[in-house]
């Protein structure tokens, strides 16, 4: 699905979709998609997170969650009127303050 700059996203054919990378924070990463479920927003299910950990370093993140069919935002944001666009940024204004918020949060293990 993509690639780019140390993160990757893949479709699997069991209708999961792994994201992995370099430059993910497993702890926000995870905790904003259970967060933005709790607010109503369409997410995905996650099934499972990874730490490849080198030298007790993490090297290499992986987060599986469910594959939701439908257009992503990045396709259909040309084509939406100005009040759509202001419909979606309210929308997701609680889930990037929350993502702002765990940024300065120490690093703490899942639960």
């Amino acid at each position: 699905m993509y690639d780019f700059g140390g993160l990757t996203i893949k479709h699997h054919s069991d209708n999961t979709v792994v994201k992995s990378g370099t430059k993910i924070r497993r702890e926000s990463e995870a905790a904003a998609l259970c967060f933005t479920a709790q607010i109503g927003l369409p997410t995905p299910r996650v099934h499972e997170v990874f730490e490849g950990k080198v030298n007790g370093v993490v090297r290499q993140t992986e987060i599986e969650t469910d594959f939701i069919e439908g257009r992503t935002l990045e396709s259909v944001w040309p084509t939406l009127l100005t009040q759509g666009k202001r419909d979606i940024c309210l929308q997701l204004k609680p889930y990037n303050t929350y993502r702002k918020s765990s940024r300065d949060k120490p690093r703490t293990a899942l639960t």
